[in-house]
C-alpha cells in the first residue's frame, strides 16, 4: 500500500490534488474540473493493474433499473472524447479510505467499457493495447501536436494509444508502405508498427496526420535504410491523410 494515502473524504482527496469545482455526490469516481479542463477518473480497486472505470454492463442495476450514475459518467467521458479534456487517473478504496496519487492517463474504450490507462505505459503493453482499443477513425482530439517528454529510464515521448489504434484501423491489416500483409500475432491480428513520419524528437506531432502503420521490415528501413528519404516521400504520396510538418 506504499502508493496509497488515507483521506477522510473523497472531497479532501480531490482538493488536495488540485481539483477545482464541485464534487458531485455520485457513487462512481469521475469528476469534471472545468477550470482546468480535466476529468479526474478513479478505478475502484487497490490493484494497480486494474483499469476499468465504467463498464457497459453498469448502465443498469442488478434489478434491471437504469443506473443514474451511468449517465453522469458518460457526461464526463464526453468531455474527454469530444472536448479534449485531459485525464488524471487514480486508484481507490472507499471502505479503506485509500487513494493513489492522480497521474496523467488516457481514457479508452475496450470491449467491456472505458478504461484508464497510464500515459507512461511500457512499449510492449502499448502495442498490445492498441489492438484492443475501440476508436473512431475521424476523432480529431486524439493525440497531441506537441507531445510531452517523459522521464523514465532516459527520455521518452508521450504517445496516445488511441492514435496508434486509429492508425491500425485505417491500415486495415496491410503495411501502408509496401501495401502487403504481415504475419499474425498470437491474438490473430496483423503485426504492424506505428511510425511517426516526422519523429517526435524532431518536433513531430502524435496524430494520425503524422503516423503510418508499417510492417517491421519497412519500419526499420525507414529508420536505417539508404532509401529512407525516398520511402518517406512515397508514404506522403500514398496516404492522403499525412501532412508534412
Amino acid at each position: 500500500m506504499d502508493n496509497f494515502e488515507k483521506y477522510s473524504s473523497r472531497k479532501n482527496f480531490l482538493v488536495d490534488n488540485g481539483f477545482t469545482g464541485e464534487v458531485a455526490p455520485q457513487t462512481w469516481a469521475l469528476f469534471a474540473d472545468h477550470n482546468n479542463k480535466l476529468v479526474f477518473v478513479g478505478v475502484n480497486s487497490l490493484d494497480i493493474e486494474k483499469t476499468l472505470v465504467v463498464g457497459y454492463s453498469w448502465e443498469h442495476t442488478q434489478t434491471g433499473r437504469k443506473n443514474g450514475n451511468y449517465k453522469k459518467a458518460l457526461n464526463c467521458i464526453e468531455l474527454v472524447e469530444n472536448q479534449n479534456y485531459g485525464v488524471l487517473g487514480f486508484h481507490f478504496s472507499f471502505t479503506k479510505s485509500l487513494y493513489s496519487k492522480p497521474t496523467p492517463h488516457y481514457l479508452v474504450k475496450k470491449n467491456d467499457g472505458w478504461h484508464a490507462i497510464p500515459k507512461d505505459i511500457d512499449n510492449n503493453k502499448f502495442i498490445d493495447l492498441a489492438d484492443e482499443v475501440d476508436v473512431s477513425s475521424t476523432n480529431p482530439f486524439y493525440g497531441s501536436r506537441t507531445p510531452k517528454k517523459l522521464k523514465k529510464i532516459g527520455n521518452v515521448y508521450e504517445r496516445d494509444v488511441r492514435v496508434a489504434a486509429q492508425t491500425l484501423l485505417l491500415a486495415g491489416g496491410m503495411c501502408e508502405l509496401c501495401e502487403k500483409p504481415t504475419f499474425l500475432k498470437t491474438n490473430g491480428k496483423p503485426f504492424l508498427e506505428v511510425h511517426h513520419v516526422l519523429p517526435l524528437s524532431n518536433g513531430g506531432s502524435d496524430t494520425i496526420t503524422n503516423t503510418a502503420a508499417l510492417c517491421p521490415n519497412c519500419h526499420k528501413e525507414l529508420h536505417f535504410g539508404q532509401q529512407s528519404d525516398t520511402l518517406t516521400s512515397k508514404l506522403y504520396d500514398q496516404l492522403p491523410r499525412l501532412v508534412r510538418e
